[in-house]
């Protein structure tokens, strides 16, 4: 399975190199949501985070998601388990994980099944 993984910061080395955030988010983020077929989104500790936007869009958008967080994290509320709040949501599923071996593990075993 071709995986194609989305970073904004990859190309921005310091966090003052990030660009205003509705320039970054126009120009970055919703282009890649707009052409992705699947959103995972891995929250290894618990952050004030854009990813939960990300997130959001991508079930505006109607991308089927899954979320990895470690067990002390709390999802937003409307994040959790999604799909069963609204049939307008696509399919969302949420895993708890202790390594980050288990997440590739699932990948590996499931393929995109994972996000069935």
């Amino acid at each position: 399975m071709p995986v194609k993984v989305y970073y904004a910061g990859e190309r921005r080395p310091t966090k003052a190199s990030f660009e205003r955030p509705d320039v970054g988010t126009h120009r970055d983020s919703a282009a890649a949501l707009r052409e992705s077929a699947r959103f995972l989104l891995v929250m290894p500790k618990d952050l004030v985070s854009s990813s939960y936007v990300e997130a959001g869009y991508a079930l505006a958008l109607g991308i089927p998601s899954v979320y990895y967080h470690q067990s002390d994290i709390h999802l937003p509320f409307m994040l959790r388990q999604a799909a069963q709040y609204s049939p307008d949501f696509p399919r969302c599923k949420e895993y708890e994980y202790q390594p980050i071996d288990d997440i590739v593990r699932d990948i590996e075993e499931s393929g995109t099944s994972l996000f069935d």
